[in-house]
């Protein structure tokens, strides 16, 4: 990250222009779950600390919803700082949704809901399958 910061200009500039955007940067990037907890400060005043926090509260609201827009927008909602970076650069918060797509893609959380949704459908498929053979089992001689 520290390259890709350096090598892009847009990038370069929020890290100077923003103590924690770094933070909150690769903090979100990692899909680490955490606790959530609001952040109020402005943008200007965002600490590293606070950057950490506000990419926790990012990737915890991306897991919440069903959608990663949904989830930025939640975000977007719930933290001050996240809204004014949002306003003044409208292009990173479909960045950011983008970036919500990897991280779901990515993260152990997101690994875990699909093999569990999909081991679910399986099961629900073997008993719908069970089902109907017995069903027809029962009935085949009458349908003849």
């Amino acid at each position: 990250l520290p390259e890709v910061m350096k090598r892009n200009a847009a990038l370069a500039e929020l890290k100077e222009k923003y103590e924690g955007f770094e933070s909150l940067l690769r903090r979100f990037l990692s899909g680490l779950l955490g606790l959530s907890r609001k952040v109020n400060t402005k943008l200007v005043c965002i600490s590293e600390k606070e950057g950490k926090q506000l990419g926790k509260n990012g990737v915890a609201a991306v897991k919440s919803k069903k959608l990663a827009s949904s989830g930025i927008h939640q975000w977007k909602l719930q933290n001050k700082a996240v809204r004014e970076l949002f306003e003044k650069y409208p292009v990173l918060e479909t960045t950011f949704v983008e970036l919500a797509h990897e991280v779901i893609r990515t993260a152990a959380w997101g690994l875990m809901w699909r093999v569990g949704t999909g081991s679910v459908l399986s099961i629900i498929d073997i008993i719908t399958d069970i089902y109907v053979i017995l069903n027809f089992r029962a009935g085949g001689a009458e349908q003849t």
